[in-house]
């Protein structure tokens, strides 16, 4: 899997322009055990690395960094490590605890699936009512 040495914002952007996800590795200083399992048995395989780079704009935060601090709102209160992922308008869309995956390596692809077509449903929602005028009996 192929991870961007970009911002958040950075990220955002290029999401925009090319209708992709976000997938944050969010972690902090050290690199726990746990982590490295997921990088090593998860994140090479072929097929995962395969999703993640056509699907989505990959980018790791640490937390403990200038741009973890400008990050952190949009953790939402989440513990790390975890994964997240967002749709182009930085709404967080799912994520997952690297404990999760490290136990489960399916429920990475489970989640980035589902998010990639919450993503899309998203993008397709006019957000718009059109209202009718009739009777009762017209309208059933």
């Amino acid at each position: 899997m192929q991870f961007e040495d970009i911002s958040f914002d950075a990220a955002i952007a290029k999401a925009r322009s090319t209708g992709k996800l976000v997938f944050v590795d969010v972690r902090g200083v050290n690199v726990q055990p746990v982590m490295q399992e997921v990088e090593t048995k998860v994140f090479t395989q072929d097929s995962v690395a395969d999703f993640f780079n056509k699907n989505c704009i990959n980018i790791r935060v640490n937390m403990n960094s200038s741009e973890g601090k400008k990050f952190a709102p949009h953790l939402a209160m989440l513990m790390y490590p975890v994964y997240v992922f967002f749709d182009r308008d930085t709404t967080q869309i799912d994520f997952v605890g690297a404990g999760m995956v490290a136990k489960d390596h399916g429920v990475l692809m489970g989640k980035a699936r589902k998010a990639l077509v919450e993503a899309e449903m998203r993008t397709r929602n006019s957000r718009s009512i059109t209202f009718a005028k009739g009777s009762w009996k017209e309208a059933l």
